[in-house]
């Protein structure tokens, strides 16, 4: 099956939607936070992990699904099933039974995965000691395959170079595409860019190889694409300036937990975007749990779209306060100031789309963190009054 792509981001969001639906389930699982998480040599869980960590080591066996949100993580064993992360660092050396889905800076393939590869990451590196058994799709800056793909090939990105064993058809797009020996390459090569691929001597290339040539009216900076940023900045705006009085208590918790507790907000963000759609699924096949499935979907729904306002309180709030130390920014010029810097942020090539992802686990994660802070808060209070103006009981 040759792949098609007509626009990344679409790719990309129908992919993770999918992913996540189509998780499986099992009747017990293991939760898991803290600083870090480690699987020792020898010792096999038999359930499915989600975990919420700094750092996750998993040298033994893992019979299910791992779902892991870290700072950084590393598979040196075996996960049975599929792996789906969200990370700054990446490393799968062991053995993927399934699929694995992969967000984060930097990936490191140096292992086998039996079936699917979908990352998104600025760095990504496929070793030469690398196999995947089935498709694989990478987004990233800097890209690079060494290793054996059994199916097909696309790669998004802006350096990509290929010197692996490609079965399948190879599709690319990118400022600068080379394949190296000692490539093989069974299928067709279709790829977009301004400049000719450069292919060495010794490849050895069993399909065609088509060019689309990217003319300069295709940037992604026309007056037309800018100005559909601008509406969607102006969308966000209004959403913010709505919420904010609305939900002001709430919002000034859950920015501060993102500046405090990034990596907490991280992963827990991506295990709920994880679970829910595994949750709605088991609910939306009841009766009973129908209604509760549809709220759930709608509460998702809006988590989602609004997860980016708390990311740029919180980043309108460190720029502000890089400028003027000990600065205290309202909760309204913070969001309005980091609306733009992620705005110009979410345009950048290819990094983007990577950007983009990791607010939404951020704004996630922020959001609930900070609704059951907001819950204990509450709590505490019926036993004890509180100041209004500085959340702390009176003493």
């Amino acid at each position: 099956m040759r792949i098609r792509q007509n626009n990344a981001a679409g790719f990309a969001l129908m992919t993770l939607a999918c992913i996540m639906c189509l998780a499986s389930v099992v009747s017990a699982t293991v939760f898991t936070d803290g600083n870090r998480y480690f699987v020792p040599v020898g010792d096999t869980i038999n359930d499915d992990v989600f975990a919420g960590v700094e750092e996750g080591v998993f040298d033994g066996v893992i019979a299910h699904d791992l779902f892991i949100g870290a700072k950084k993580y590393i598979v040196s064993g075996e996960i049975l099933g599929n792996i789906n992360s969200g990370s700054q660092f990446a490393t799968i050396r062991g053995q993927i039974g399934n699929s694995a889905r992969v967000f984060a800076q930097n990936i490191i393939i140096d292992g086998t995965i039996e079936n699917n590869l979908l990352g998104f990451g600025e760095v990504i590196d496929l070793s030469n000691s690398s196999r995947i058994g089935n498709d694989v799709a990478l987004f990233g800056s800097e890209v690079s395959v060494s290793g054996d793909i059994d199916g097909d090939l696309l790669i998004h990105g802006g350096q990509i170079i290929i010197s692996g064993k490609i079965e399948g058809d190879v599709e690319l797009e990118g400022r600068r595409i080379s394949i190296v020996a000692p490539a093989e390459i069974t299928g067709d090569i279709s790829y977009k860019s301004r400049d000719k691929i450069k292919i060495d001597d010794d490849v050895i290339l069993h399909g065609e190889v088509d060019w689309d040539k990217i003319k300069d009216e295709e940037d992604d900076t026309t007056p037309i694409n800018w100005l559909l940023k601008i509406v969607l900045f102006l969308c966000a705006l209004i959403t913010g300036l709505i919420l904010l009085p609305l939900c002001s208590h709430h919002t000034k918790i859950a920015a501060a937990q993102i500046i405090e507790k990034p990596v907490v907000c991280i992963g827990v963000g991506f295990i709920a975007i994880c679970i829910a759609p595994v949750a709605f699924v088991i609910l939306a096949v009841t009766v009973i749990g129908a209604p509760a499935a549809i709220i759930l979907l709608f509460a998702f729904t809006i988590f989602f779209y609004i997860a980016k306002i708390y990311v740029a309180i919180a980043l309108g709030r460190l720029t502000i306060r890089a400028f003027r130390k000990g600065a205290d920014p309202k909760n309204g010029w913070s969001m309005i100031l980091g609306l733009i810097i992620l705005m110009i942020l979410f345009s950048l090539p290819t990094i983007g789309w990577i950007l983009y992802f990791a607010t939404v686990f951020f704004g996630i994660g922020a959001i609930l963190i900070g609704i059951k802070r907001c819950r204990e808060m509450a709590l505490s209070a019926i036993d004890s009054p509180c100041d209004p103006n500085n959340d702390k009981p009176i003493a």
